[in-house]
């Protein structure tokens, strides 16, 4: 269960402590300041009228990775819930064909017959049992591979335990082709260092929607093509960025070119991704958005023009996971990339404000939300 369903669940302990610290009648000050903050900016929206909102909700991820590459250009096996969501509904059978027809693709990787160990003095490792069609196969590994794509992708495939439904299947070669050319587009257009062309940022823009479908995949557990696509199965890399209605591509891209304009100043700065949370496990996985210069961002991007408590709960439920204060973080804030602003508050106000005490530690709230969680 998320942080986010946590937060929301009456019997959470989690839930249960930040709404006894930070009761729920304290916040509509800040509530209101994030109203004036949002009525003082048009939002951005191309979509088309009618559009349900979960297309806002793909374009909303979509963004978040674009995001991303504002900062740096992030390896595609990092991406985590994208990954595995796209080696889910690739077909199987097309890794034993790929490796048996190209070996110096794939170094640290052997296949051969059912159980027949590998020649030589090499110390292979046995990887997995895997069929084609007509015949079955064993994969060994080398007892350290090198960590590259090919290591990551075989994995994720053979180490998940991802079921989805639908019996059709991406090929293999166009998913590792899809995540190839994503990593080799992000370095030519290097978002990170100069500002895109309109034409890089609507390229960039399928990318990240085709990356915010697998991790809809991931998530709900449907098969390929998830039903909002529909359409023909694509064969190749181009194919499957345009599977994407062109509404979405130029929404997601004028997201990300207003953020790029107003954040210019952050372009390429030292940022954490996806922070992780030393006390994740104690909640069952936990990751914020982003950490920039000691603030750690929540981005929401919403049509609305209103702040919701329980995402202050959100904010503060990552901080208070971050038990040794890793990431330094002493200002907590909103992105809003579809309104163009942004508003956050130093970590001290925040508390204040919604708890009620001035001189509340930070550090005795994390030790006692610690001892909460695992002694529930």
């Amino acid at each position: 269960m998320s942080l986010k369903s946590q937060i929301e669940d009456p019997r959470s302990p989690v839930g249960g402590f930040l709404r006894q610290t930070f009761p729920s009648k304290r916040n509509r000050g800040l509530l209101s300041e994030v109203r004036r903050e949002l009525d003082g900016h048009q939002a951005i929206y191309r979509l088309e009228e009618g559009t349900p909102s979960w297309v806002r909700g793909l374009v909303g991820h979509a963004t978040d990775y674009r995001i991303r590459y504002h900062f740096a250009n992030t390896p595609p096996e990092r991406m985590t819930m994208a990954w595995e969501g796209a080696w889910a509904v690739t077909r199987t059978d097309d890794f034993i064909h790929e490796l048996r027809k190209s070996p110096s693709r794939f170094p640290d990787y052997m296949v051969t017959p059912l159980g027949r160990v590998p020649d030589g003095d090499e110390d292979w490792r046995h990887f997995c049992d895997s069929e084609t069609g007509d015949s079955h196969f064993t994969i060994w590994s080398r007892p350290n591979p090198k960590p590259n794509m090919s290591t990551s992708l075989f994995t994720a495939m053979y180490g998940a335990s991802l079921e989805v439904e639908g019996r059709a299947k991406l090929t293999f070669r166009c998913v590792l082709e899809f995540f190839d050319l994503l990593y080799r587009t992000a370095e030519t257009i290097s978002a990170h260092t100069r500002k895109p062309t309109v034409d890089e940022e609507a390229r960039l823009a399928r990318f990240c929607l085709i990356l915010s479908v697998f991790e809809a995949v991931r998530r709900s557990g449907k098969g390929w093509p998830p039903e909002f696509l529909g359409g023909d199965l694509p064969n190749n890399v181009e194919d499957l960025l345009h599977t994407v209605p062109s509404s979405w591509a130029e929404d997601a891209a004028a997201l990300a070119a207003a953020f790029a304009q107003r954040h210019a100043d952050w372009r390429g700065m030292p940022a954490t991704l996806n922070p992780k949370f030393a006390g994740a496990r104690d909640v069952g996985g936990a990751d914020g958005d982003i950490v920039v210069g000691g603030c750690l961002w929540e981005i929401k991007t919403t049509v609305q023009k209103r702040a919701e408590g329980r995402w202050f709960y959100q904010l503060l439920g990552y901080v208070l996971l971050d038990y040794e204060d890793e990431h330094n973080i002493e200002h907590v804030g909103f992105l809003f990339p579809r309104q163009n602003s942004s508003i956050r508050w130093s970590l001290s106000e925040l508390t204040r404000e919604l708890s009620g005490q001035p001189h509340l530690s930070i550090a005795d709230l994390r030790e006692e939300f610690r001892r909460r969680l695992r002694s529930d």
